[in-house]
């Protein structure tokens, strides 16, 4: 695998230097980060499963949901998701650099600018299935090209009941695609089976990174107050709920509700550090994970990026098991990652990985380059890259190129592109070679930073775009 990766890697670095040369002489500066020791690496605490499906299964044998299938998300109806729809400026509001090919979406009026939820993870069908981007639903079902988006909710306004406070609940919204083009979408709540007298509550989250894997979903959450920072769920069985006038989150009286949604997808097991404490700042032993994404280039595996306001952030990777559809576990039962490297790149907030070729989303390079198509602010004569709107700060988001060189020791970035506002997660599809992008950015009124929340697919080949 690795001479036929050498050979692949060999050739794109050719297709993105050449890519490199073409753009203005600033670009070209690059920053690189080493690869951690295996000291270091063995510092990082292994991760332990808990299977809670027992728990599941006892919430649908006696209580009222109705389960369903992914499927029945997908049926028309639901919302209605839009062509790109803001063209402003800067390339039609994507902010991305003219010589980059995209398409894309938007969702609703509604979703596009609330402030009770904001996109955080990206993932889909390309990841679900290897070597296809068409994953069938349920049995017997006709295979769909599907996108899915974590949310995390703000805070709900003094009028809802219940009043949920920022990351006390978390979503993910499936989309089906034709073609180039989104169709309906639906939300499902995602929900933690207790064995409560209401049997099930919400999950506490900023549902930060997601991905898709077979027929499991993993949620990634640096800051879970319970200590659980991969949560995982089971895409053959949601539940439909009875009711969706309430914002309560369980069953009381035969009534099951979640937060107002139609569905609710259980929890059926999740992942915390061996001695079970959350994540614990930058770099320490328990990485606080802002990303995932899943590598399908030789030995399965997922790559966690962790958000850290420095150029010490650390891009994980992770062994999976593709018989269990799970982390891959040692002889002892705990996980352990392969390797990890120091990331150059600030504020890291996605990244996605295919061998030796990558991209991460994070901060624009401190003024070199210049975007200058991009508004931006200088401090000290320095361009920065933080937009200052109305007293609120938005993040000036760029994607960075990425290589790990050959010996592995160490990985190399460059700026790629501006993205739009508050970019998040990514998620790469080798089959149609879609790097796929979504950002939590609502729109700024002051005309000062052109972005509004969407859904962006770029056109990469081997992750070379």
């Amino acid at each position: 695998m690795r001479c036929a990766s050498a050979a692949r890697a060999a050739a794109t670095v050719v297709m993105l230097l050449a890519g490199l040369l073409a753009l203005p002489s600033p670009a070209q500066a690059a920053a690189t980060g080493r690869a951690l020791t295996d000291a270091e690496l063995a510092q990082i605490s292994p991760l332990r499963y808990h299977e809670t499906l027992g728990a599941r299964d006892d919430v649908a044998a006696r209580f009222p949901v109705v389960k369903a299938t992914l499927n029945d998300l997908l049926v028309p109806g639901g919302h209605a998701a839009r062509p790109l729809c803001h063209g402003a400026p800067w390339n039609n509001g994507t902010n991305l650099q003219p010589n980059i090919a995209y398409t894309g979406y938007c969702w609703d009026a509604t979703d596009t600018t609330t402030a009770n939820w904001y996109p955080q993870g990206m993932t889909g069908s390309g990841d679900a299935m290897n070597g296809s981007v068409n994953y069938p639903p349920c049995p017997g079902c006709p295979g769909k090209k599907i996108t899915a988006v974590s949310w995390r909710n703000g805070t709900f306004p003094a009028n809802a009941v219940p009043r949920w406070q920022a990351n006390q609940l978390a979503r993910v919204t499936f989309t089906g695609i034709s073609g180039a083009a989104a169709e309906n979408y639906r939300h499902a709540l995602l929900v933690e089976p207790d064995g409560s007298a209401e049997g099930f509550r919400e999950i506490n989250s900023h549902a930060d990174g997601l991905t898709w894997y077979g027929n499991k979903l993993f949620l990634f959450a640096g800051g879970d107050p319970a200590g659980r920072v991969i949560r995982v769920f089971d895409l053959t069985q949601f539940w439909r709920m009875n009711s969706t006038t309430s914002g309560n989150v369980g069953c009381v009286s035969g009534v099951c509700s979640a937060a107002w949604s139609s569905f609710a997808l259980p929890q059926i097991g999740y992942y915390e550090f061996r001695d079970a404490g959350g994540c614990a700042g930058v770099t320490g032993p328990r990485p606080c994970f802002s990303g995932v994404s899943l590598d399908r280039s030789g030995v399965d595996s997922l790559i966690t990026v962790e958000h850290v306001q420095a150029a010490s952030g650390r891009v994980v990777r992770w062994p999976l098991d593709f018989v269990t559809a799970r982390l891959e576990e040692g002889t002892d039962g705990l996980v352990r990652p392969r390797e990890a490297w120091f990331s150059p790149v600030w504020d890291m907030q996605g990244g996605v990985f295919y061998d030796d070729m990558g991209v991460i989303e994070g901060l624009c390079p401190n003024g070199y380059p210049a975007v200058s198509y991009m508004p931006h602010v200088t401090v000290g004569g320095v361009s920065q890259s933080i937009v200052n709107t109305s007293g609120t700060q938005y993040r000036k988001s760029c994607l960075h190129q990425t290589i790990i060189s050959a010996d592995r020791s160490r990985i190399t970035t460059s700026y790629l592109t501006t993205a739009p506002g508050n970019a998040q997660n990514l998620s790469f599809w080798p089959a149609s070679n879609e790097l796929w992008l979504v950002n939590e950015y609502r729109g700024d009124t002051t005309g000062s930073y052109g972005s509004n929340r969407q859904v962006l697919s770029l056109n990469c080949v081997n992750l070379v775009c």
